[in-house]
């Protein structure tokens, strides 16, 4: 896919997130069960990252000791948040090689709009944690035939409508499949936890259940 169909849809995924910011971020309140999954397994003096931090609520459920890197894209919802985020988005991020105890990505993955994008973007997150850290990156699950695809796009990009405050908007978003997911963690670099469907409690392989793509893995040594 083009340069031009990358950079548009890249521009209207971070105009929605600056113009709808602040009624997003009233929407965000609630932890995701693969939050609260992930904060059991952290312990104080670890490093975080979370890019796409959002409003910065991961934050709100870790340890007090644990040093937060959170990285979100969007000036409304920097704003919006309780705790100090940088800017900043994938595939490029301005943070040091290994760093990361654990890597975190919630729901952004899905807005990233070609192949050679969302590959660069998991080389980023894997290049930003520790040898022997983890990495646990989630994507919204989307069925098949549920919205408007995007005209002259690659295979399963949708719109996604958008509702609150009474002001209506669609977000671009790439409909993965489970064979493609699966596919873009096969790296040499990982060694796979888990992987797969992630249901409002816990894993699932019941599509009627599940709400995301998620997957947990480590990092390996050189």
């Amino acid at each position: 896919m083009n340069n031009d169909f990358a950079k548009r849809h890249q521009k209207s995924v971070h105009e929605f997130y600056e113009t709808h910011g602040s009624s997003f971020a009233k929407t965000r309140g609630d932890i995701w069960p693969e939050q609260i999954l992930l904060a059991k397994t952290i312990h104080p003096e670890m490093t975080v990252i979370d890019i796409g931090a959002g409003n910065g609520r991961f934050n709100g459920i870790l340890p007090k000791d644990v040093a937060y890197l959170g990285v979100e894209p969007s000036k409304s919802l920097r704003e919006a948040s309780h705790v100090k985020l940088l800017p900043g988005e994938l595939p490029h991020l301005l943070i040091q090689d290994n760093i990361g105890d654990l890597t975190a990505c919630f729901a952004v993955l899905h807005h990233i709009p070609t192949v050679e994008l969302r590959q660069a973007s998991i080389r980023e997150i894997i290049r930003v944690t520790k040898p022997n850290g983890r990495l646990a990156v989630s994507a919204w699950y989307i069925p098949e035939g549920k919205f408007e695809e995007v005209k002259d796009s690659e295979d399963n990009d949708v719109w996604i409508p958008w509702k609150a405050d009474q002001k209506t908007a669609r977000r671009f978003v790439h409909r993965f499949t489970e064979l493609e997911w699966k596919k873009l963690w096969t790296r040499p670099e990982l060694e796979i936890e888990q992987i797969g469907l992630f249901g409002r409690e816990d894993w699932t392989k019941n599509t009627d259940e599940a709400r995301n793509f998620f997957v947990m893995a480590k990092k390996k040594s050189a």
